[in-house]
């Protein structure tokens, strides 16, 4: 698997600049955030179920459930199939983040 920093990318919601920590990696030429930072700042709810290692973002009546290592996300109980996998670097769970953004009704 080949990791990029993405130090050039700027990370914004709503015409609010980001600041992740860590800051955002490139995989296979997708843009991938800490989970953390992109759902909170799109107004989600998130839950991490350590046993199965899956993250449960919930707003406005979506679900989405994103599970480490899987290019298989679950979008209101529909299968997504994911260019790239969440990934753990540094005990952090990094998601690709056209595919949340898009599944949360987000523009991209």
């Amino acid at each position: 698997m080949l990791i990029s920093q993405a130090s050039a990318i700027s990370l914004y919601v709503d015409d609010n600049k980001l600041s992740p920590d860590p800051e955002p990696v490139v995989i296979e030429n997708r843009v991938l955030v800490p989970m953390r930072i992109i759902f909170e700042a799109l107004n989600t709810k998130v839950d991490w179920n350590a046993e199965t290692q899956t993250a449960t973002a919930e707003k406005e009546g979506i679900t989405v459930a994103i599970t480490l290592n899987q290019t298989t996300a679950m979008v209101n109980g529909e299968a997504k199939t994911l260019d790239v996998p969440a990934t753990a670097i540094n005990n952090r769970t990094f998601v690709p983040t056209r595919f949340v953004s898009e599944a949360l009704k987000a523009d991209v």
